[in-house]
C-alpha cells in the first residue's frame, strides 16, 4: 500500500542522512521521485545478493537484517540506526524481513547520492557504527 510522502512528519524526514544535508529544493526535488509503503510482519523487503536501485528508510516497525553469516541487527524506527538507509551497498549483503508492521520510504539511490550537499554532515567523534 502506497501513501503520499506528505503524510510523513517532516521532522522525521528532515532527520534522515543524506536528506538532513540537502537544501529545501533538493529534498522536494528527491521526494517527489520516492514512495511510502507498507510491508507486512514477517514479508520479506530484500534477500542477500539482490540488487536494488533504492535507499530505503524505516518509519515506523521492525526490520530485522540477517547477514550471510547469520548474524541478525534488528532496526527500530525513530532510533539513531533508522536514520541511514537499511542497505548501503547497490547488491544486498543481508536479507530484510519485517519483524513487525512497517512503513518504509524508498528513494531512488543514484540521484540521492549525486545532490550536492548543502551543509557537510558532521560525524561526533563519540559515534560508533
Amino acid at each position: 500500500m502506497k501513501a503520499a510522502i506528505q503524510s510523513v512528519d517532516e521532522n522525521t524526514l528532515l532527520a534522515l542522512t543524506p536528506l538532513c544535508g540537502l537544501t529545501e529544493a533538493q529534498r522536494r526535488e528527491i521526494l517527489a521521485r520516492g514512495e511510502i509503503f507498507s510491508l507486512r510482519k514477517n514479508s520479506t523487503l530484500f534477500e542477500i545478493g539482490e540488487s536494488d536501485e533504492r535507499s530505503i528508510f524505516i518509519l515506523s516497525g521492525e526490520i530485522a537484517l540477517t547477514g550471510i553469516d547469520g548474524t541478525t541487527e534488528t532496526v527500530r524506527a525513530a532510533t539513531p540506526r533508522a536514520l541511514q538507509p537499511l542497505a548501503q551497498k547497490p547488491v544486498h549483503d543481508q536479507a530484510a524481513t519485517a519483524v513487525t508492521n512497517c512503513t518504509l520510504l524508498s528513494l531512488p539511490s543514484a540521484e540521492l547520492t549525486a545532490m550536492p550537499m548543502s551543509t557537510p554532515l558532521q560525524i561526533d567523534a563519540t559515534d560508533t557504527v
